[in-house]
């Protein structure tokens, strides 16, 4: 499934708690604590993504990072 498919997906009601499989623990503990850091604006956080995971294409850390602000402080993400 592309990110335009998973994209919209969500704009159909498809929950935050449906995690992509991308998606990790690790990538979420990471974006939590570069958010508690203060170091940069969220909207701004792909290019340290991609710095701490270099795996990662430029169109997956920002799925990652779409799927952190839709789910943060949800419990069940």
């Amino acid at each position: 499934m592309s990110i335009s498919e998973r994209a919209k997906g969500f704009e159909a009601g498809q929950k935050a708690s449906e995690r992509p499989a991308l998606v990790t623990e690790e990538h979420l503990t990471f974006l939590d604590d570069l958010r508690e850091t203060g170091v940069t604006n969220m909207f701004g956080a792909r290019p340290y993504v991609m710095g701490k995971f270099p795996e990662l294409s430029e169109a997956e850390a920002s799925e990652v990072l779409g799927y952190w602000m839709m789910s943060f402080g949800k419990p069940d993400r």
